[in-house]
């Protein structure tokens, strides 16, 4: 088990822990402010009213799973890799293995919104790709995952008194034994690669279309701004249970991952904009990377979500 001495021993982490604590207070004081002077802390622009259906939308959550797999299995038809001595089929390196989630996160970005496109004549609007106050909901995003953090990780660190721990596959691409070149890529995936489809797929495509069937309402023009039951959170919070739920395989971060998709769902809703959430769970991932990489560093212990 990590120890805070043992943490603190390496310098990084004193840097990590000034810009947590920087960022956290900047979070606060901006919330503060904006409470203080009787104004919204974020404005209320609500979910595009998107052209597209249940139907579409799981097909585009298919074609994501689909394109994926079919990555890794022509690469490895392609490559056709001798068998291991005892028989049984050669195992990717951890190169291989980054760059063929890259190379399938790519085909999706450009897969997926095409199809959409051609089927139901989606825009990229309707995928929430605005250039509108592009720089203040990238800052509102970054602000937003320090505030959100504490409840995450103490969700975390409730599940993990109940459950035991698997181990993240990313993790095993973050060890200090690794090339450089395979921890950068990876640290790529991690908190470049992975939010812009994750957002695209779970907020852009799913949580909008939900919204769409919940109200009833095929507009192409209008937004969902006029929500404002409880009720309407249907959307935010079934894109986040079906978020939560692919990562089941690394139980129990599903748990804490869901309060997290809620928090990314209720930014989407409230910017129009996937800039936003996909800033906050970038901004997410950089921090469970950083924290990965300072444990192989200074030894071993828990990782976050």
């Amino acid at each position: 088990m990590r120890t805070i001495e043992n943490l603190l021993r390496a310098p990084a982490t004193l840097v990590f822990l000034v810009v947590a604590l920087a960022s956290t207070a900047t979070a606060l004081a901006f919330v503060v402010g904006r409470l203080v002077r009787h104004r919204p802390v974020l404005p209320n622009v609500g979910t595009p009213r998107v052209p597209w259906g249940m139907g579409l939308t799981f097909l585009a959550i298919f074609l994501w799973m689909l394109l994926q797999r079919v990555v890794v299995v022509g690469f490895v038809w392609l490559r056709k890799a001798p068998a291991n001595p005892d028989g049984t089929p050669a195992t990717l390196s951890p190169l291989e293995m980054v760059l063929l989630t890259l190379a399938g996160n790519a085909l999706v970005l450009i897969v997926v919104p095409w199809v959409l496109a051609q089927t139901s004549g989606a825009r990229p609007r309707d995928f929430g790709l605005v250039t509108d106050q592009v720089g203040a909901n990238l800052l509102r995003g970054y602000l937003g995952c320090w505030l959100t953090l504490p409840a995450v990780y103490a969700c975390y660190w409730l599940t993990l008194q109940v459950f035991q721990k698997n181990t993240h596959a990313m993790e095993g691409l973050l060890r200090a034994d690794l090339p450089w070149t395979t921890t950068a890529l990876g640290t790529f995936s991690a908190v470049v690669s992975a939010p812009l489809v994750e957002e695209l797929l779970f907020r852009g495509i799913f949580m909008a279309g939900q919204a769409r069937l919940f109200e009833g309402s095929s507009g192409e023009c209008e937004t969902t701004a006029s929500r404002g039951t409880w009720w309407d959170w249907r959307p935010c919070v079934f894109s986040a249970l079906f978020w939560a739920a692919i990562h089941v395989e690394n139980w129990p971060a599903p748990v804490p991952l869901l309060v997290l998709g809620l928090a990314l769902g209720w930014l989407y809703e409230r910017t129009g904009s996937l800039v936003a959430p996909v800033a906050l769970h970038a901004t997410f991932n950089g921090i469970s990377t950083v924290w990965v990489l300072l444990g192989s560093v200074t030894g071993p212990g828990d990782v976050t979500p």
